[in-house]
């Protein structure tokens, strides 16, 4: 048997011929560096803890409010030669914030959950995936990276995870949900039918299932508030 096994991934599982000294090394390496990324994750919760206070009288519908503001605001304070944040990362350190106090301040079963857990649950958009996740975190003792893999292969988020926003930072916010909502309309229906069920693996089958009623709620909803608004307007008209 060869001294270096392959794993799953393909890689080299190094561990079997590292000595106990070169082990100890990487532990206490892996222990320090994610410390500091830990570190990081937390300073960006205060920053937003501090801005939704001082900014938003801790008032989170304020924050989400897309009425201009004439007083103090979050563009103001990027726009500032000594901030170092662009006004999305602003944005993004509130919604941390707000995450913190909707979910995990409160709730003693989330205490072990690191601040590096939570900037990756803050891509989930379900408050019910939110609270599904986290507790898979804690009764699963998941590491950041394998929160993120579990995340990306049951098709909560994108491979990338999506990109940082804020409320009014477009004035055509719905240009990104017709990116988002075109892809279905050209799915080929060849595409489904080369797909054998019975020779999936259960874990992907079900995590496209889970994906696909997931996709089929939402255009659901999508398409019930789409067509009230239509029922408003052809009402308004003959007025």
């Amino acid at each position: 048997m060869d001294s270096m096994m392959t794993t799953d991934s393909g890689r080299h599982n190094e561990s079997e011929v590292l000595s106990v000294s070169d082990q100890r090394k990487l532990d206490i390496a892996a222990h320090y560096i994610n410390a500091r990324a830990n570190d990081a994750a937390n300073s960006i919760i205060d920053i937003g803890k501090f801005l939704l206070a001082e900014f938003y009288d801790n008032d989170i519908a304020r924050f989400y409010d897309r009425a201009p503001r004439k007083s103090v605001s979050l563009r103001k304070l990027a726009s500032r030669d000594d901030i170092n944040m662009t006004f999305v990362s602003l944005c993004y350190a509130v919604r941390l914030a707000i995450q913190e106090r909707r979910f995990f301040s409160h709730n003693g079963n989330f205490r072990t959950l690191t601040p590096s857990h939570k900037v990756v649950l803050l891509q989930v958009e379900s408050d019910g995936d939110k609270v599904h996740y986290a507790k898979e975190v804690i009764e699963k003792r998941l590491s950041v990276r394998r929160l993120r893999r579990m995340l990306i292969e049951d098709g909560v988020i994108a491979p990338r995870g999506p990109e940082p926003r804020c409320i009014g930072e477009s004035s055509r916010p719905y240009m990104k949900l017709i990116r988002l909502v075109k892809p279905f309309s050209n799915l080929p229906h060849e595409v489904i039918d080369d797909i054998d069920p019975s020779k999936m693996p259960v874990r992907d089958r079900m995590a496209l299932k889970r994906s696909a009623l997931r996709a089929r709620n939402q255009l659901d909803a999508l398409i019930r508030h789409l067509t009230e608004k239509d029922t408003v307007q052809t009402t308004e008209q003959f007025k």
